[in-house]
């Protein structure tokens, strides 16, 4: 009960006119927080669902990135980026699009979600300055592009893996 307490009143708090935004602000964060699992062994990370479908899910995490660090939850911005810069190491560079709570990958993602997830790693350094997570994260992102992007067939510059129609595909 303390921690939503502090989620909700000391973490970033949005004061406007229009109770109605105050509001949606407060529940937007703590939903955000609810949808922060503990996976024994991977580490932290938001999910795609509760109770029901407890997935992660690259894509999903870093289109809400941007929601996750302006609600103050900077912490689970960074575990997630951590948990799902593992699977891309290990996956070449490669990020994840939907792994399970025991890592296992359902959808190896794709050059999108690989850009995606540079892309989420620095918008978070951009937002808490955190020098040290840049420095940790910054290996992996280089293996996402010049070892997996870079690896993709192109045909007059454009990525392959992003065309339906591509010869073979």
């Amino acid at each position: 009960v303390e921690w939503y307490r502090h989620v909700a009143h000391d973490i970033t708090r949005a004061e406007t006119p229009e109770k109605l935004v105050n509001d949606g602000y407060l529940w937007s964060k703590m939903n955000l927080e609810w949808l922060t699992q503990d996976s024994q062994g991977m580490g932290t990370c938001a999910v795609a669902g509760h109770q029901d479908f407890v997935s992660y899910f690259g894509g999903d995490t870093f289109h809400s990135i941007g929601g996750i660090l302006a609600s103050g939850l900077h912490q689970t911005a960074k575990d997630s980026l951590r948990m799902i810069g593992a699977i891309t190491m290990e996956q070449g560079g490669k990020a994840p699009h939907e792994f399970s709570s025991t890592g296992k990958v359902h959808d190896p993602g794709s050059v999108g979600e690989t850009q995606g997830f540079i892309t989420s790693v620095w918008k978070t350094h951009l937002w808490t300055g955190d020098e040290e997570f840049f420095k940790e994260m910054y290996p992996i992102c280089r293996k996402g592009m010049l070892e997996y992007v870079a690896s993709e067939p192109t045909m007059d510059g454009v990525l392959m893996a992003e065309c339906e129609d591509r010869p073979g595909g």
